[in-house]
C-alpha cells in the first residue's frame, strides 16, 4: 500500500463525518429561506405571496420540527425517541382532525378518492406496528 493510496482511503467514520459536515453546511445555508417560509405562514397575506412564489409547492403543508432545547448558540437533536414519538403523535392528530378528509391531498385508490399518505421522516423510524426502530440504525441506513 503506497502513501497516496493510504491517503485516498476513507474509513466509515471519515465518510460519516464528511456527510455530517455537508448536512451542517446545508442547514446553515437554508436557514434564511426557512425563516422566510415560517414568517410567511404567520402572516396570511405573506402566505399567499409565498405560495405564488413557490408554485411547485402548491397548496401544501410543510412541517418543520425543532427540538425544544435548540438555540442558535447550542444545537439540539430532534431525532430522539421522545421527539420522534411527539412527531408521530402530532401527525396522527392532524389525520384525525374532522376537517382533514376534506382538506387533504386526494389520490385515487380503490376507485375512490382518499387522502394521500404523509411524506414524513417519522415513517422511517417506526415499523408497521408503530414501534420505534433503532434510531442509529435508521440514520446509518439513510447515508
Amino acid at each position: 500500500l503506497d502513501f497516496l493510496t493510504y491517503l485516498a482511503m476513507d474509513s466509515d467514520e471519515v465518510v460519516f463525518g464528511d456527510h455530517f459536515d455537508a448536512a451542517v453546511v446545508f442547514q446553515k445555508e437554508t436557514m434564511a429561506e426557512l425563516d422566510d417560509i415560517c414568517d410567511a405562514v404567520q402572516n396570511r397575506d405573506q402566505s399567499r405571496r409565498h405560495l405564488e412564489s413557490f408554485p411547485q409547492h402548491g397548496e401544501s403543508m410543510d412541517i418543520f420540527y425543532q427540538s425544544p432545547d435548540w438555540t442558535w448558540e447550542k444545537g439540539a437533536n430532534v431525532l430522539t425517541a421522545a421527539s420522534l414519538y411527539a412527531i408521530k403523535e402530532l401527525e396522527e392528530r392532524i389525520k384525525e382532525h374532522p376537517c382533514w378528509a376534506s382538506n387533504c391531498y386526494q389520490v385515487l385508490a380503490d376507485s375512490k378518492l382518499q387522502c394521500a399518505s404523509f411524506m414524513s421522516v417519522s415513517d422511517r423510524f417506526f415499523d408497521s406496528d408503530g414501534q420505534l426502530k433503532d434510531i442509529d440504525s435508521v440514520l446509518l441506513d439513510m447515508l
